[in-house]
């Protein structure tokens, strides 16, 4: 065993200086100074699974058995260490120490020999000292990649600048492609856009060909922008990939070993342009998510260029053009759809004549629940319902200990079939007086054993009819007593349904008994339930501050659960009247009598 010393720590003490340039270094470091450890890896939990970021040897892997002390550490946020169940490569067992980075979850990883209990302590010892290096290059990594990003959004806000300061709309383009090949050290950067007639143009590049290979390039170049605008997203074509695309045929073309195409959206989130770029040399190709910023502003800042290039009436007859083109242009459905909705809207308003419906708004009131009575005096010993549970005529919804009456029963039948042989005996002698009192006594025997089979039978408390459980819960009195004629249960028959329906005061007159509709509840939306007015109360009722008239009406579940208490809203059919009446005369007879009040 190694004792921990300044290098391990990762000091050179003789140079003072670091020793581990990344978690590579670290690990190899560790499996070659500590004896016992026969592989290291750094291991980050990334969303539900674990992934390798650094390890020692080379041909490590991520074996199954290391999940399980893993998700240990990863749970219980303590170190681990875990035999392997089966050794596997000399290894014995995982010592798997947990860290914390900002808000990444690290892991140091070991896969140890079979070793003495007092050796793995002082190994653990020596991976916590040491654990403060991978801290420190995996913040550092952090570190380095967030200042990286940073530095790209500098960037993309200094080429937006430097296209917001040119003079024209042409130069704006041409600085946009020049700035970005020399950033990306790109061979050929090419920005397309889209004209008022849909048509793809290339607008500006960066590169320079010859004149005999420059019309074919330009082609391919359109129909590469063309095929991104298409799907609505970014492609990207590398050499080796086999698949023929547009983006395949210019980089044969050109000569390059990689194409991109990134499609450029306005304010309004249209794809209105697209850039091309593209690479003679693979492994010159930047990470295309980090200069997000950059393809998000270039195409607003292209067309406020273009904007501003404009004349006054040159801006209006645009924006004219903009408004025909939604009208009459071959995009732009809803602006059609919406046009020709208010078109058609208005001449129905006018023209077209409906049944009225009369709003009312409606709760559960049904007559017909039924309270189920303990039969007997007893202890109550099962209960099969809860409320909710949907019961049929004859189901057992609960059950009184029988005990004492099944042993009564059973001294009754032997006390029976006693007195049945006595008559027999006494019948067989011919003494006809012994015979009588025996069948006699028998008999009464008999009616007390019917007697405590009806009460046996009772002792099982059965559903009267079909119905749910609205009360009684009775689990918590389940072994306990019970008295006779005592309310257990409550149950809701399914026939019968009843609804409240109130009105507002304005709409009393309407109301009226015979009235049918549809009833909608709050709980099933979607499924429209017929009803039909009953009765009508004369007189208006206050309710929450207001008068409404109230009436009842017959509802017909249609398999709908209906229970007392729920609540929707029913319209009632009413003559036919014109569209305006209905949706517009209500409004306009509550602004008129609002600024009616504060007229002078």
């Amino acid at each position: 065993m190694v004792a921990a010393n300044e290098s391990f720590l990762g000091i050179d003490p003789g140079a003072g200086e670091t020793v581990f340039p990344d978690l590579h270094a670290w690990c190899r470091h560790v499996v070659g100074s500590l004896r016992g450890i026969v592989e290291a890896a750094v291991v980050e939990l990334a969303e539900t699974s674990f992934e390798v970021r650094a390890a020692a040897p080379e041909s490590f892997a991520l074996r199954r058995a290391y999940h399980k002390p893993l998700t240990e550490a990863a749970d219980s946020g303590n170190g681990v260490i875990a035999p392997l169940d089966v050794e596997q490569d000399t290894i014995a067992e995982a010592l798997v120490l947990p860290l914390r980075v900002s808000n990444r979850r690290i892991f140091v990883l070991l896969g140890l020999k079979a070793m003495p209990a007092r050796q793995v302590e002082l190994l653990m010892e020596h991976i916590q000292i040491a654990a403060g290096w991978v801290v420190h290059l995996v913040a550092r990594q952090d570190l380095e990649a967030a200042q990286h990003r940073l530095n790209v959004q500098a960037r993309a806000f200094t080429i937006s600048a430097e296209m917001l300061s040119s003079d024209d709309i042409t130069e704006a383009r041409q600085s946009l492609c020049v700035e970005v090949a020399e950033v990306f050290d790109a061979a050929r950067i090419s920005l397309v856009s889209r004209g008022r007639g849909r048509r793809v143009r290339l607008r500006s590049i960066s590169g320079v060909v010859s004149f005999d290979r420059r019309t074919q390039l330009n082609d391919l170049t359109e129909q590469a922008a063309t095929e991104a605008l298409r799907q609505r997203r970014e492609l990207f074509w590398k050499k080796g990939d086999p698949v023929q695309t547009p983006l395949a045929t210019l980089a044969a073309e050109h000569g390059d070993e990689a194409v991109a195409v990134i499609p450029l959206s306005d304010a309004r989130a249209e794809m209105r342009g697209a850039m091309v770029l593209q690479w003679t040399r693979l492994e010159a190709v930047p990470d295309l998510k980090l200069w997000e910023p950059l393809w998000i502003m270039a195409q607003p800042v292209l067309e406020l260029q273009q904007k501003n290039a404009r004349t006054l009436i040159g801006k209006a007859v645009d924006d004219l053009g903009q408004f025909f083109g939604y009208l009459l242009g071959p995009r732009h459905i809803w602006a059609k759809v919406i046009g020709l909705a208010l078109a058609a809207l208005i001449a129905a308003l006018v023209l077209v004549e409906t049944p009225a419906t009369l709003r009312a708004e409606t709760v559960i009131d049904d007559p017909g629940l039924r309270a189920v009575a303990a039969p007997m005096d007893g202890t109550l010993l099962e209960i099969m319902v809860l409320p909710g549970d949907a019961v049929q005529r004859g189901d057992v919804l609960a059950r009184i200990d029988d005990t004492d009456m099944q042993l009564r029963r059973l001294e009754l039948i032997a006390q029976l079939e006693k007195l049945r042989a006595e008559e027999a005996i006494a019948q067989r002698e011919r003494n006809l007086g012994a015979a009588a009192v025996a069948r006699a006594e028998a008999s009464e025997v008999q009616a007390r054993l019917e007697l405590i089979e009806r009460d046996i039978a009772r002792t099982l408390v059965r559903s009267e009819i079909d119905g749910i459980v609205l009360q009684g819960d009775l689990r918590q009195r389940v072994g306990s007593n019970i008295e006779h004629g005592e309310n257990l249960l409550m149950i809701a028959s399914r026939q019968a349904t009843e609804a409240r329906l109130s009105v507002s005061n304005r709409d009393g007159a309407r109301l009226e008994q015979g009235l049918s509709g549809r009833l909608r509840m709050n709980v099933a939306p979607d499924r429209p339930l017929p009803v039909q007015v009953l009765r009508v109360n004369p007189a208006a009722q206050p309710e929450e501050g207001e008068l409404r008239f109230v009436g009842y009406a017959l509802v017909e579940p249609q398999g709908l659960r209906l229970e007392n208490g729920m609540q929707g809203v029913a319209r009632l059919e009413l003559p036919p009247e014109p569209l305006w009446r209905i949706w517009v005369k209500p409004v306009f007879d509550t602004l008129y009598q609002f600024f009616w009040r504060w007229t002078p």
